[in-house]
């Protein structure tokens, strides 16, 4: 019987290390099954049409799951547009790496910057306007977080 105990312990069974851990690995899970819910939703419906409950069933999550990691819709939104905001700034790094490489002129390297952006707002034209209007109605401490997220790409200007 030792060694049962034994080999549940080696596990991480009976340990509140373990434990914590698989918590948290099962927390990070049920978070990032709602923000691609609430991507999907709030792209295919708009904002204004999607409701914590429709994410969390599209999540296959309890409401209750969704305010573990986030205050409310808004704040969903603050995060998808915080992880748009780094995709881009990716995306134009890597342009910019790309053009300077191949020695492009500034005006072409310029344009590798924007690209991507450019690109993604025309692909995503509801969802840019509704975040446009969205960061207008924040409160400051969103407002600084949102500004953080554009400085990197910012800088690659220079």
């Amino acid at each position: 019987m030792d060694s049962n105990f034994n080999s549940f312990k080696a596990m991480g069974g009976g340990d509140e290390g373990g434990n914590a851990g698989l918590r948290q690995r099962q927390k990070e899970r049920t978070r990032a099954k709602v923000l691609s819910s609430a991507r999907e939703l709030i792209e295919r419906d708009g904002y204004e049409a999607v409701t914590v409950r429709m994410i969390a069933e599209h999540a296959g999550v309890a409401v209750g799951s969704v305010f573990t990691s986030f205050t409310g819709k808004a704040d969903l939104l603050e995060e998808l547009i915080v992880e748009d905001l780094a995709m881009l700034t990716a995306a134009a790094e890597a342009a910019l790496l790309q053009g300077q490489e191949k020695g492009a002129s500034t005006a072409d390297l310029i344009e590798a910057i924007f690209a991507p952006s450019l690109d993604y707002d025309l692909a995503h034209l509801t969802k840019v306007r509704e975040a446009l209007a969205f960061t207008w109605l924040r409160p400051p401490a969103s407002e600084k977080r949102l500004r953080a997220a554009v400085v990197p790409g910012l800088k690659l200007l220079g």
